[in-house]
């Protein structure tokens, strides 16, 4: 499946949760475009353009302090780029949700 200009990824609830098993090059911090690898993959149903969130329900509320777009994808894992961050929330062995899904 390609993404296409226009193409956006639909909401979804109670989503898959994946964990980030680590990123793309040496950087210390994790920042905007940055490349996240996470353990689940095709056989888990994620496909190119899904979004994953962080969710900090910590506060009493939902608040997404960052979003991830898959990539690309194989049977166990998925690589997904960091779009959106309130501050330095990536690290290996955070949980994320899958939150929209390519239709």
């Amino acid at each position: 499946y390609a993404v296409t200009p226009g193409d956006a990824a639909q909401p979804v609830s109670d989503g898959s949760v994946a964990m980030i098993m680590g990123f793309a090059g040496d950087n210390a911090v994790q920042d905007l475009e940055g490349i996240a690898f996470l353990d689940l993959g095709s056989d888990g149903g994620v496909s190119v353009g899904d979004e994953f969130a962080y969710v900090n329900d910590q506060a009493g509320g939902e608040i997404v302090e960052g979003r991830l777009q898959v990539v690309g994808v194989r049977p166990g894992v998925a690589s997904a780029r960091i779009v959106h961050m309130a501050d330095v929330v990536f690290r290996q062995g955070l949980v994320v949700r899958l939150t929209g899904k390519m239709r």
